[in-house]
């Protein structure tokens, strides 16, 4: 069967980004659209929310986002907070540090609590937590996939602490890690 028409969303600047995020609120927003990025992103000066719930496509495509920033206070954070099952990103490179306060449970530089696939992705930088804290995922659920990713960085937290994923329910195949975690 040919695939479902999606509702293209084109991301140029930091500002479409930050409306991504502010859409991406409501938990339905996402479901049947794809993300295209068209450009690198630097968000070094941007005050940039972390994206809600994504249930859609969201192909990088190779391109970086560099300078993130996530110092929100909560758990589930990274540069999307949940990754619904069926949601995919692919080729996509994170370039920052995520290092909520408060509660900082299930933190990853890519996703929070992964339920969706995450390919060909990458993080670089420093993440921190208390637990469940994952270099591109806090949390890999039961329908969670990670494939042929990488990170390198350093990566901190007390309990359930990893490369990849900090706790793993779901699948990771063909990913590495250069991470220092403790």
């Amino acid at each position: 069967s040919p695939e479902p028409a999606y509702r293209i969303i084109s991301i140029d600047h930091a500002k479409d980004l930050r409306k991504l995020s502010e859409d991406c609120s409501y938990d339905a927003f996402s479901r049947g659209i794809k993300v295209i990025l068209n450009a690198d992103i630097d968000l070094k000066d941007e005050d940039f929310i972390p994206i809600p719930i994504f249930a859609g496509i969201f192909d990088g495509g190779g391109h970086t986002i560099k300078g993130l920033s996530v110092a929100v206070e909560g758990s589930n954070q990274g540069l999307f907070r949940y990754l619904e099952e069926g949601a995919i990103i692919r080729d996509l490179k994170v370039q920052g540090a995520v290092t909520p306060t408060g509660e900082k449970s299930t933190i990853g530089g890519l996703v929070g609590y992964n339920q969706g696939t995450i390919e060909n992705c990458e993080f670089s930088g420093y993440i921190k937590g208390k637990d469940i804290v994952g270099g591109l995922a806090g949390w890999n659920g039961s329908s969670g996939t990670i494939t042929d990713s990488w990170t390198k960085g350093a990566i901190y937290g007390r309990r359930k602490v990893g490369g990849i994923a900090g706790y793993n329910t779901g699948t990771i195949l063909s990913c590495t890690n250069e991470s220092s975690v403790n």
